[in-house]
């Protein structure tokens, strides 16, 4: 388990920030291994609650990613989803929207309309349009998602849960300003 995984996203940075000065001394700047740590970086910044550094991170790795992989390649799904998310929580929620408006069908036929990730990202566009004060759209995004978690992962999964209780309880409480 990762040190940002084991809840110490601080801690992670520091170490990610060492892992990237060794990796930049012996490695191309392309190189899997220095790709994946600028993510994890990113990924730690968001967690620590600096979204707006981690959409500056993630837009320059999404940035070196496109230069030199296919547009469904998985790490760039999984960049674009982290670096909507962060949009969104940086308080961007109509730009998050559009963020996801353009990723789920990347996803959806990269992975597969059942995939948790395809689901995952469509659970989070509904949040988005929540958050944007469209709260009837949510509500028709989050009724058409809970059905396709549950035939895909079952009803007792831990991700058709959460869009459940957003729906059930989520929605009840005023959107983000």
């Amino acid at each position: 388990m990762s040190v940002r995984e084991a809840g110490d996203p601080k801690r992670a940075i520091a170490l990610f920030d060492e892992l990237l000065a060794d990796y930049k001394r012996t490695l191309d700047p392309d190189h899997p291994s220095i790709l994946n740590a600028r993510y994890n970086r990113a990924v730690s910044m968001a967690e620590i609650g600096d979204p707006k550094q981690a959409i500056t991170l993630f837009d320059e790795l999404l940035a070196d990613y496109k230069r030199t992989q296919s547009p469904d390649h998985p790490s760039i799904l999984e960049i674009r989803y982290s670096y909507a998310v962060s949009v969104r929580e940086a308080g961007y929620p109509q730009h998050s929207v559009d963020l996801f408006n353009e990723l789920i069908p990347y996803q959806s036929s990269a992975k597969g309309p059942d995939h948790l990730s395809t689901l995952r990202a469509r659970h989070d566009h509904a949040v988005g349009v929540r958050e944007t004060g469209d709260t009837a759209r949510a509500i028709v995004l989050l009724n058409k998602l809970i059905p396709d978690c549950t035939r895909a992962l079952g009803p007792n999964h831990a991700h058709t849960l959460r869009v459940r209780a957003y729906l059930d309880g989520g929605l009840r409480a005023p959107a983000r300003p």
